[in-house]
């Protein structure tokens, strides 16, 4: 990929990526410039933050194929699984996947699960934690190819260099 950054006025920069063009102003370089920076920090994982991760979650699951959707169903905790049909409530796509993707019983199981334990939203910690369980069990479905992602790149594929060499 040819990334390339260039003045075009005063405070206001062109930033190029192949073929695609990005104006922004100087607070947005810096903007992003601090975001680069922090992802690239060590010990920073791909997805930022925890509320970052389950927000990239539920809205990757829209595009999810359906046998991944069932395996990330089947393989995860029932609490966990739960929580993330609290989340998602908001979201219509989301949910109607997931529905789609339970047995006629198992949606009548957390239907009335979610209406006795849940009645108010659970705790944000505890939100977080089931969704970073979640986004674990997701991730390991990605890497053994069972939860795929439609329209979305997901993480990068190809080799990283070693150790004191130089990328391309």
């Amino acid at each position: 990929m040819k990334i390339s950054v260039r003045k075009a006025a005063p405070d206001v920069y062109s930033l190029a990526f192949d073929s695609q063009e990005i104006v922004l102003d100087g607070a947005d370089v810096k903007l992003l410039l601090m975001e680069i920076t922090r992802m690239l920090a060590p010990g920073t994982s791909a997805s930022g933050s925890p509320s970052a991760r389950a927000e990239d979650l539920i809205r990757n699951l829209r595009r999810a194929n359906d046998v991944g959707v069932q395996a990330l169903i089947r393989q995860a905790d029932h609490e966990d699984i739960l929580i993330l049909l609290k989340a998602a409530e908001s979201d219509p796509a989301t949910m109607e996947r997931l529905n789609r993707n339970m047995s006629e019983r198992l949606r009548k199981i957390c239907a009335e699960d979610l209406a006795y334990k849940f009645k108010e939203p659970p705790p944000i910690e505890q939100r977080l934690r089931a969704l970073a369980r979640l986004s674990g069990v997701a991730r390991s479905l990605e890497d053994s190819g069972i939860l795929v992602y439609r329209d979305v790149k997901t993480r990068p594929q190809r080799p990283r260099p070693a150790s004191g060499t130089k990328g391309s």
